[in-house]
């Protein structure tokens, strides 16, 4: 019986002669191992990168969005959807339920135009966002491409705040609160 042990340890450590080129096909299969390794290191890395620009990329928007924010309230006093600037409605004398508003481009939103009967005749200067922000089908939306939401009634351990945000990475949805959204408290 032929030891085929041997003569499988024989065939990927024969020695070459001079006049042979070329690998063997273990090296071969080293280096695609170690290529498939380090590509899928590098993979991971990126991605990594990527959501990290996504979300500093958010936060510029949330602060480029108060600065509108207080600038509608300074020409019209008053926030988008007509509420009373800096106070969440439920600590406003009396309270009120908030809202939570996800098309920040409506009319009575008041950030992108003045259609509206919100803030007709009410001092507004506007646009405070540049239609640059918006995709492509008019909608202004996070790098994720879920919509920027306002929400006056957004609870943060229990209490309740007025944020603007994104729901992040995993999309969520209305009056849904998790890890990863992405928001900027305005008004307590």
């Amino acid at each position: 019986m032929k030891n085929y042990r041997k003569s499988f340890l024989f065939f990927f450590t024969e020695k070459k002669e001079n006049n042979e080129k070329g690998f063997t096909l273990i090296e071969l299969v080293i280096v695609i191992a170690i290529i498939g390794i380090l590509a899928s290191i590098g993979i991971q890395k990126y991605n990594e990168y990527k959501d990290k620009a996504r979300i500093a990329d958010v936060k510029l928007t949330l602060h480029d969005m108060q600065l509108a924010m207080s600038l509608l309230a300074t020409d019209t006093n008053t926030w988008p959807g007509g509420s009373t600037p800096f106070i969440c409605p439920k600590n406003q004398t009396p309270s009120v339920d908030g809202a939570e508003y996800e098309d920040l481009t409506a009319d009575d939103m008041g950030l992108f135009n003045n259609n509206g009967t919100t803030f007709a005749n009410n001092g507004w200067n506007g646009p405070y966002l540049s239609s640059a922000r918006l995709d492509s089908n008019g909608n202004f939306v996070d790098p994720w491409g879920s919509p920027y939401f306002i929400d006056y009634d957004y609870r943060i351990n229990g209490k309740e705040y007025a944020v603007i945000g994104s729901y992040g990475p995993n999309k969520g949805s209305k009056n849904s609160y998790d890890s990863d959204d992405v928001y900027l408290i305005v008004g307590y």
